[in-house]
């Protein structure tokens, strides 16, 4: 799991890398799920309006 070593991080350098990794998750995850409910890119743009 990713949060448990970003918390327990001790450096900066450490918590950028994982504050990266759990950023990059995040897109892929949302990428996943955009192409499950099959969103076009316009759709796309407003739900990641914010």
């Amino acid at each position: 799991m990713i949060l448990r070593p970003f918390h327990e991080s001790k450096t900066d350098k450490d918590k950028t890398y994982y504050e990266r990794k759990c950023e990059s998750l995040d897109r892929q995850i949302d990428s996943e799920v955009y192409k499950l409910y099959g969103l076009t890119d316009e759709e796309i743009q407003i739900v990641e309006r914010k």
